[in-house]
């Protein structure tokens, strides 16, 4: 995700906020990345930054590490934000709201309102009660679907997901799909039918809702 802001050369404030689910690297690693880039560009505009609880000092390592010394020379506020399982707050100017699932480390899913849209976002992990519940009635859910049809502790499954949630959401994005389960997935998504809100995005791919 970071490398695509190296295309844009005049419009460093476009980004108000980044969510971060948890702190695995694949959801974490591209944060100094991208906080340096955005540097570089001259940005000027405050950055949310939002997540767990301990992101803020998570946030700061990662630079630490990175990019020894850097964070005082950013150029722009990080504006970070420490969320917990059920609490409703505004992120980056958006009303929003979390609930926990059920992975590995503490990882919130977030559903946040914007120009009268509802979007939810899972992070990684199996979907608990209070998850999927914020999920219901949302325009777009990308939630993460690791495996089709379960068994692998700490993920998602497409088959219960879709059960779930299908009939109940205006468009489903599967991501995070294991690589042993591509094939799979993909013969399972053919098999829905043309007309099926279900997706697994290519990457790049861009939803206007």
């Amino acid at each position: 995700m970071p490398h695509r802001f190296f295309a844009l050369e005049d419009d460093a404030d476009r980004l108000a906020g980044v969510w971060l689910s948890h702190g695995h690297g694949d959801h974490c690693f591209g944060l100094p990345l991208l906080l340096l880039r955005l540097g570089e560009m001259g940005r000027r505009r405050p950055l949310a930054i939002a997540g767990p609880q301990g992101v803020g000092p998570r946030v700061k390592d990662l630079l630490d590490v990175a990019y020894p010394g850097f964070a005082s020379r950013l150029g722009f506020e990080v504006a970070v934000q420490e969320a917990a399982d059920g609490d409703s707050f505004v992120f980056a100017g958006l009303p929003a709201r979390t609930a926990a699932t059920e992975h590995g480390l503490a990882n919130l899913a977030v559903r946040v309102s914007v120009a009268g849209r509802e979007l939810f976002y899972s992070g990684d992990g199996r979907p608990t009660r209070q998850s999927l519940l914020l999920a219901d009635g949302c325009d777009l859910v990308v939630h993460e679907a690791f495996t089709v049809r379960g068994g692998v502790e700490g993920h998602g499954a497409a088959v219960p997901l879709a059960q779930r949630l299908a009939s109940r959401v205006g468009r489903l994005a599967l991501v995070h799909v294991g690589r042993g389960f591509r094939a799979q997935m993909n013969e399972w998504l053919a098999g829905m039918g043309p007309k099926t809100t279900i997706t697994v995005p290519e990457d790049g791919l861009t939803v206007a809702l």
